[in-house]
């Protein structure tokens, strides 16, 4: 594929993906500091790991039983990001099923097992403040356009667009770079310079063989705006790039893990229905499930209900993912009984390809997790945005309004005598590498990692602001 193909390529997937890209950059940006925007609250005991947790749910469910004997359970979550358990309550005379999923929704109340005791029962209802229903328009927006369903697949087709247009502006750098180079040659070649209202400046060339001297000229604002968005687009095509496909990853996996669970419980209504399960203790009910799959995290756990055709619904998942909160496991139905013989559950597998997608879910989300992490994010997308919009510009100033004053003469700008030009991509790979490193690493295990990723994030930026002081 030829550059004059490659560059039609570039400009008409940028052309139909930048406004989406744009709002994607802005909108992703506050949803990074939505925790610190929102604030988070606790009882004030220390987390506990997610396994000790359920050791308290018995103690839970007794209090809560003698205390609110009028109410049933319908679930039990350890409540996203804390030490806490969370009982999804109902009254025992409520037809009506609410509106929920695993802990959320509903009414429902608290358990502290550090502590022992019970919070009064809350309501499942958000309260709208002007705060979270403004976050809760931006985070609409980000993962779905405000669109359901529909949006999580437009989402899905658009972030892999825009990832196509990185890559094919990425491909540009070297041919635009040698076409920058080429024209300040030209420049250096004329001995004078005349700006568009008769000014002259004066061009220092040495004599004989010496070396060529540093040359004072005047550049329109076109050749400067080009000359920033290509080098900052090269600076974050790698990180551009990252996001917008684990943007379609993280959207395909929505898409077909819900599929997935629609199934799921669609066949184990038809292999449970015959029976409707006993009700034990949490602990009696955990044991079962964790003997029958053994090595998995129990993230979420349904009671038998008359909503739910008298079973168990629990969503198992792996023992080292980081955040159980993400409500994304396996769901196993079943009814089980006192006596272990008569116990039935059904499941089906999760397919393979969840463990490509759900790594590119924790590349888009879940490897900036410290405060200084966060913050060198936001740099690194605000730079991507104002590239964009570089390059938004360069498309529009073809307009005939925009054509004039974005070739006008500006302050005079210096040409350096060139030298090293085979170096074109040594910086662009250093970049790549170092913000490859920069996202990978928060997902290992190794010492130190979000120091390291800090730092690895942070270099190309530092090296960045030397190359635009220089030029």
């Amino acid at each position: 594929m030829n550059t004059s193909t490659i560059y039609k390529l570039h400009k008409y997937l940028s052309i139909f993906s930048f406004l989406f890209f744009f709002l994607l950059c802005i909108t992703g940006l506050i949803l990074l500091f939505r925790a610190e925007i929102q604030g988070s609250h606790t009882m004030g005991a220390a987390p506990m790991n997610i396994n000790t947790l359920w050791d308290g749910a018995d103690k839970g469910a007794a209090q809560f039983t003698q205390k609110y004997p009028d109410k049933e359970i319908l679930n039990i979550s350890p409540a996203m990001g804390s030490h806490l358990l969370r009982y999804r309550i109902i009254d025992k005379n409520n037809t009506h099923e609410p509106r929920a999923r695993m802990g959320m929704g509903g009414d429902y109340i608290i358990y502290n097992p550090h502590s022992q005791r019970l919070t009064a029962p809350q309501s499942g209802k958000v309260t709208a403040t002007p705060l979270r229903t403004t976050m809760h328009i931006i985070h609409e927006l980000h993962t779905r356009l405000a669109l359901n369903r529909l949006g999580l697949y437009l989402i899905g087709i658009i972030s892999f667009i825009c990832g196509i247009a990185v890559v094919s502006g990425a491909f540009l750098y070297g041919p635009f770079s040698k076409a920058a180079r080429l024209r300040r040659a030209r420049l250096k070649s004329q001995p004078i310079v005349t700006s568009a209202i008769g000014s002259t400046c004066s061009l220092a060339i040495e004599n004989n063989n010496a070396a060529i001297a540093p040359r004072m000229f005047k550049e329109s604002i076109r050749n400067r705006i080009s000359n920033l968005h290509r080098e900052l687009m090269m600076l974050t095509a790698i990180f551009g790039f990252l996001l917008s496909i684990t943007g379609t990853g993280v959207a395909t996996f929505f898409i077909l893990n819900d599929n997935y669970n629609k199934e799921v419980a669609a066949n184990a209504k038809i292999e449970l229905s015959t029976e409707k399960s006993d009700i034990l203790t949490p602990s009696e009910a955990i044991a079962k499930v964790q003997s029958r799959f053994p090595g998995q995290l129990l993230i979420s756990m349904d009671y038998p209900s008359r909503f739910n055709g008298g079973h168990y619904t629990f969503y198992l998942g792996r023992e080292n993912d980081d955040d159980p909160a993400l409500f994304l496991g396996q769901p196993v139905y079943a009814n089980i009984y006192e006596n272990a013989q008569k116990d039935h559950f059904y499941s089906q597998p999760i397919p393979w390809y969840f463990t490509g997608l759900t790594t590119l879910i924790n590349l888009h989300i879940h490897n900036h997790n410290t405060i200084a992490l966060k913050i060198v994010w936001a740099i690194w997308m605000v730079i991507l945005s104002v590239a964009s919009l570089f390059g938004a510009l360069l498309t529009f100033q073809r307009w005939r309004k925009w054509n004039s004053w974005t070739k006008t003469p500006i302050a005079t700008a210096t040409i350096m005598p060139e030298a090293n030009q085979g170096r074109t991509w040594t910086r662009p790979i250093v970049w790549g590498g170092l913000t490859l490193i920069g996202m990978f690493i928060p997902l290992t295990g190794i010492p130190h990692h979000n120091e390291i990723a800090l730092i690895a994030l942070i270099l190309p930026l530092i090296d960045m602001v030397y190359v635009l002081a220089k030029k």
